[in-house]
């Protein structure tokens, strides 16, 4: 009998499986620091993600998670319960902020690569979240969970039950329809027809950071389905892709193989030059292998590059 079955088992006997309630962030904003031009990115909005932790604890992460005396899982409430008041409704320490699984009211695409910019400050607010009743149980574990957004992890949780998952288009290929998606998914949690989904991006992010393989590949296999020409050059010199050699390794095969798509070839030098301009440090491996990869079998051929004094600029004219 499987987890999942023996959960379902239970269920014939007891009132209710459910016994963690998961609170997870939402929304991502701009915040300008007082007295600075500077801005963070904080992201806030909790919403509740419920979980059956017998199923869970299947993964060691979750076994570790929801193991007795564990802070984070220490803590107790009602399920109809609303965000515990002692706790902060955001976090400025958010380590992924171009995360296409959060929601964001700016129509900037608040990415981290090349050509990043950043989103007009807002504000966050209260969602529209339909109340639970007390019928519902009674006491469950509590956990605020600070590092993933809420459609990521209510994926998750929906893939440890079933093994199925479901992955949204990459923001870079259309920035607006993929923020849509994010607000629709949003607005039907209740709807039985919409499956859980996320970007295989966020996916890849957790499933790495948790150790679940499986899962990863998945979702990178996912990525790669989801590449163009025209997206390549974002996706594969981004902050994202330089945080994981195995993304990096996919995207440049991807690169590669197509670098002569009159796509590709059109957009390089505008790419190189902004690199150049703004001294893309994270992308400097992508980069330097795809030179090196493109470059090695016509060594005698005279490369032309934007003219920059760029400590980057000295560095690729002497490769």
């Amino acid at each position: 009998m499987t987890i999942t079955e023996t959960a379902l088992k239970l269920s014939l006997s007891l009132p209710q499986p459910v016994d963690v309630k998961f609170w997870v962030f939402s929304k991502r904003i701009r915040v300008r620091q007082p007295d600075s031009a500077t801005s963070v990115t904080r992201v806030c909005e909790p919403l509740e993600v419920f979980g059956i932790s017998l199923i869970l604890k299947d993964t060691e992460y979750f076994q570790h998670l929801l193991s007795t005396g564990f802070s984070e899982s220490a803590r107790t409430t009602n399920f109809y319960s609303s965000f515990p008041p002692e706790e902060q409704t955001y976090t400025n320490d958010y380590d992924y902020e171009s995360d296409s699984d959060l929601d964001t009211d700016s129509e900037a695409d608040n990415d981290e690569d090349v050509v990043a910019g950043y989103s007009t400050p807002a504000e966050c607010t209260d969602r529209d979240v339909p109340a639970l009743t007390e019928g519902i149980g009674s006491k469950c574990r509590q956990v605020i969970i600070r590092d993933t957004a809420f459609l990521t992890w209510r994926a998750l949780v929906y893939y440890l039950y079933t093994r199925k998952v479901t992955f949204l288009r990459l923001r870079s290929e259309d920035p607006a329809k993929r923020r849509l998606e994010t607000k629709k998914l949003l607005r039907n949690l209740q709807n039985p027809d919409v499956a859980p989904a996320c970007s295989p991006k966020s996916m890849y992010r957790i499933a790495d950071k948790f150790g679940l393989r499986e899962l990863r590949e998945l979702a990178l296999v996912a990525i790669g389905e989801r590449l163009l020409p025209r997206i390549i050059f974002r996706e594969a010199f981004s902050i994202f892709t330089s945080r994981y050699p195995e993304v990096l390794q996919y995207e440049l095969t991807y690169l590669c193989d197509n670098f002569y798509d009159s796509t590709v070839t059109e957009q390089w030098p505008a790419v190189l030059r902004n690199m150049l301009d703004t001294s893309a440090v994270h992308a400097s491996e992508a980069l330097t292998t795809l030179l090196s990869a493109k470059l090695t079998p016509m060594k005698t051929r005279q490369i032309v590059l934007p003219t920059s004094t760029s400590a980057l600029a000295r560095k690729i004219r002497a490769l």
